[in-house]
């Protein structure tokens, strides 16, 4: 059964497959197992070296030790060992999570294929055909700032660099970034509200900018040395041009396909099996 309105998110998606993964991690293995084949046990339940493999792979063990993960599978272990010895896994309501989650995943999957081959990819003159008609819904609830940055982490290579923008211009950051390794971070024509600016003291000193005026070099935290250039700011109720929000429109529209998508098919499916709602609760 597919719940009405499920509609479970990438990021639900890898929770639900993490969790569904730890059950059987958490279970270990019974059988009789070679002492060479096996790299950690809590008495009859053994932690394999492939086990220990696919887990070091898993987004829940990035960056971690293998001497980590073990700890962790133990302690795991033992907890899941001694509720089992006081009965808490034969509680009602632990078969009922197991199984609600076991249906989510099985319809996330589900509709995860699904999306793969029913999407298509979106061209430009859809997305500002989008634009166009939904403007209105793009007005700004705050004022907003269109801008260069770039940081550094060596003082000097900032004051150079802020030196030749006042006497040349902005230059191009990418080529600089390839050339010069102290630079740490840059972004041109970042559009951004004012709420979304951090830390606040970039802000600050835009609001006291001109459009094309460069801010001296702000020490912002140890060695981070930054330079930004206002290029616009657009006041709260005003509607930014299309390749300020081209990433906030294709996010949209690709939202309101896929529940369109979503509507279709299960309509579709719901053609395929007997459902029955008794009166009264609809």
């Amino acid at each position: 059964m597919i719940c009405y309105g499920m509609r479970l998110t990438s990021p639900q998606i890898k929770i639900c497959l993490i969790a569904t993964a730890t059950l059987f991690m958490l279970s270990g293995c019974k059988n009789d197992v070679d002492d060479s084949a096996f790299v950690a046990r809590v008495n009859d339940t053994v932690l394999t070296e492939s086990m220990l493999a696919s887990m070091m792979q898993s987004p829940n063990y990035d960056n971690k030790y293998s001497s980590e993960v073990i700890r962790q599978w133990v302690e795991k272990e033992i907890l899941f060992q001694e509720a089992v010895n006081l009965e808490i896994t034969e509680n009602s309501n632990i078969e009922f999570i197991l199984e609600t989650s076991r249906k989510e995943l099985a319809a996330a999957i589900l509709l995860k294929e699904h999306y793969k081959f029913a999407e298509k990819d979106v061209d430009e003159e859809e997305l500002i055909e989008y634009y166009n008609e939904s403007k209105d819904e793009l007005k700004l609830i705050d004022d907003a700032y269109l801008y260069n940055i770039i940081c550094f982490n060596n003082e000097y290579s900032a004051i150079d660099y802020r030196r030749m923008v006042m006497t040349n211009g902005w230059a191009d950051v990418k080529n600089l970034q390839s050339k010069d390794s102290t630079v740490t971070e840059f972004r041109v024509e970042y559009f951004q509200h004012e709420y979304q600016i951090y830390p606040s003291k970039i802000l600050k000193i835009m609001e006291n900018l001109l459009p094309g005026e460069v801010s001296i070099v702000l020490k912002l935290e140890p060695e981070k040395y930054t330079i930004v250039q206002l290029l616009n700011k657009f006041k709260k109720g005003s509607i930014p041009k299309y390749e300020y929000v081209k990433k906030i429109i294709e996010n949209r529209y690709k939202m309101i396909r896929r529940k369109k998508i979503y509507s279709e098919y299960f309509q579709e499916l719901s053609s395929k099996y007997n459902v029955e709602i008794k009166k009264g609760f609809e």
